[in-house]
C-alpha cells in the first residue's frame, strides 16, 4: 500500500485470505510469503500475463478511470472475479 492506497491485485490476495501485513511492501502477488493459499493465475510467473496486464492498466495515468475499471473487470472476470470499484 502506497499513500493508503491499496492496488487491484492486493485487494484480491486480501480476497483469497491475505492480511495487509502480507502484502505489504510486496510488489507482485507470486511474491506473497506465508500460509496464504493465492489461486495459481497469482502465484506463478508462467501465468503472469494477466497479474502484469492488470498491475499495467492499473497504473496507467493516461486512461480514464472508466476505461481502467473495466479493463481491470474484464480481467478478474476471467478469473471469476466480480470487481466492484468504490469511490
Amino acid at each position: 500500500m502506497a499513500n493508503g492506497k491499496q492496488c487491484c491485485l492486493g485487494f484480491v490476495c486480501r480476497h483469497y485470505g491475505a492480511t495487509t501485513k502480507d502484502i505489504l511492501a510486496v510488489g507482485m502477488p507470486m511474491e506473497v510469503q506465508g500460509s496464504v493459499q493465492l489461486p495459481s493465475w497469482l502465484r506463478y510467473r508462467t501465468n503472469r500475463c494477466d497479474v502484469y496486464r492488470a498491475a499495467t492498466i492499473n497504473d496507467n495515468a493516461d486512461i480514464s478511470e472508466r476505461e481502467r475499471e473495466s479493463k481491470i473487470r474484464a480481467i478478474f472476470k476471467r478469473h471469476g472475479i466480480r470487481a466492484v470499484f468504490t469511490k
